[in-house]
């Protein structure tokens, strides 16, 4: 069984407090959810790969072994350089072209 957040789950960030209002996907290393946050629906995608997806601690954190730090780590660095990619793309000016 997969341990999404639940429904309602408030999500306390930076950036102000996200409301999980459901899943909306999810592939090998990430699960996105639709949350709202100040008045606005946005995604909200939390690094969980699946083999981590079975057990939560009350704070609604992947418990996993000792021996699997390492390679969580990892994966977790490869998933916040996506993120960075993400965001820097965001920001770019992309000229739209039309070819025939």
């Amino acid at each position: 069984m997969i341990n999404y957040l639940p429904i309602g789950f408030k999500l306390k960030l930076n950036r102000g407090t996200y409301i999980i209002e459901k899943v909306i996907g999810h592939g090998g290393t990430c699960v996105a959810y639709s949350a709202f946050c100040d008045g606005q629906y946005c995604i909200v995608k939390e690094f969980l790969p699946e083999k981590y997806r079975i057990k939560r601690d009350n704070n609604g954190f992947p418990i996993f072994e000792d021996s699997e730090i390492e390679e969580y780590r990892n994966e977790l660095e490869r998933f916040l350089q996506s993120a960075d990619i993400q965001k820097a793309i965001r920001n770019m000016v992309i000229p739209l072209t039309h070819h025939r």
